[in-house]
């Protein structure tokens, strides 16, 4: 999204009349877990989504089970929030550069179903070099950017 913001001064002795100053940004998507557009993030269904995503289904395959047409969000809205969260890269829980299921996806299961400590970590942390391979790391990561709120 681009904002404007515009700011004007009114004329005195000393100033010009009316002068304007304006500057636009664009404003960086947000991360949002919270696939199913349900107003919360469930390791079921929106943990589920993102898995299925990780391993390159579409479609029904996608979909089915966790999505039901005429439910809440509409299918083409999943596939929407999925794409910007794989664009932006947000996927990367680990922090090693690639976005994996089988390590990524399990570390962000692992945390919405609860666990923590050595409980996400063990066993499913992906290649090295990684920027983050600890509960805290992890926890601060998902928490920071996807706006999760994990204990």
């Amino acid at each position: 999204a681009t904002v404007t913001v515009r700011a004007t001064s009114m004329s005195t002795a000393t100033t010009q009349a009316n002068a304007t100053i304006q500057f636009g940004f664009v404003a960086p998507p947000v991360c949002s877990l919270d696939v199913d557009a349900d107003g919360k993030v469930n390791a079921l269904t929106d943990g589920l989504l993102v898995i299925r995503y990780m391993l390159g289904l579409s479609g029904s395959a996608l979909t089915n089970g966790i999505y039901a047409s005429g439910g809440g969000a509409e299918f083409g809205g999943i596939v929407t929030r999925l794409g910007v969260i794989g664009a932006n890269n947000w996927l990367d829980v680990d922090g090693n550069g690639e976005v994996k299921a089988e390590s990524d996806g399990i570390l962000l299961l692992r945390a919405l179903f609860g666990l923590n400590g050595t409980a996400v970590t063990e066993n499913a942390l992906g290649i090295s070099p990684r920027s983050r391979e600890t509960w805290p790391t992890i926890r601060d990561y998902l928490n920071t950017v996807c706006g999760l709120g994990l204990p």
